[in-house]
C-alpha cells in the first residue's frame, strides 16, 4: 500500500525495497567507486539500469542475470595486469568498480570467468549478447578495459541511475 501512495517514483523505490535510512543514503550516493558485491540491491540497481536501456522488443528476465565483473576480481593474467599497469592493486580496486559490472545470464558469465577482455568480447560477439543487453554491448564496444574507461562507465551508471530513481 506504501508503494501504491508514495508521491514519487523514488519514493516507492525506496518503499520497495524497505531501505532503512543508511541504506537510503547509499542509494542517493548510488554506485560509490568501490562497490561491495554482496550489497543487496547491488544487481536490483544494475538490472535496472539494463531494463531502462533495453529495446522494448527484448524481454529482460530478471530472474537469469547475474553480476558479471568484466575485470575479474581474481585477474592476474600478462593481459589484464596490463591494462593497469603491472598494479595489482590499481586492478583490485576497479575489480570492485561498478563501471566494471553489467549483466548477462549465468551460463554466460560462467563461461567469461576469469578470462581476458580480448577473449571475452570474443565469447559475447559468439554469444549474440551484445545485441541483446545494452550494458554488454558498451563494454563490447571498448576497444580495452582500463581504469580510464571503467571510471568513465561508472560516472554514466550513477547518472543514469539517478535519472531512474529521480534523485
Amino acid at each position: 500500500l506504501k508503494v501504491l501512495q508514495a508521491k514519487s517514483p523514488s519514493e516507492a523505490v525506496i518503499e520497495t525495497l524497505r531501505l532503512d535510512p543508511k541504506r537510503l543514503d547509499k542509494l542517493r550516493n548510488v554506485l560509490g567507486d568501490k562497490v561491495d558485491p554482496r550489497w543487496p540491491p547491488l544487481r536490483s540497481l544494475v538490472v535496472r539500469i539494463e531494463m531502462a536501456l533495453t529495446k522494448q522488443n527484448d524481454r529482460i528476465i530478471r530472474e537469469e542475470l547475474t553480476l558479471e565483473h568484466i575485470l575479474p576480481r581474481n585477474a592476474s593474467t600478462k593481459a589484464w595486469l596490463a591494462e593497469f599497469n603491472n598494479d595489482e592493486a590499481l586492478m583490485d580496486r576497479y575489480a570492485e568498480n561498478p563501471g566494471n559490472l553489467c549483466v548477462l545470464p549465468d551460463a554466460l558469465n560462467n563461461e567469461l570467468g576469469s578470462k581476458t577482455y580480448a577473449n571475452k568480447q570474443k565469447i559475447i560477439r559468439r554469444y549474440g549478447a551484445h545485441k541483446k543487453y545494452a550494458l554488454a554491448a558498451d563494454f563490447h564496444a571498448e576497444p580495452s578495459w582500463n581504469a580510464v574507461v571503467i571510471e568513465r562507465r561508472a560516472e554514466w551508471m550513477r547518472a543514469t541511475l539517478r535519472q531512474i530513481f529521480d534523485l
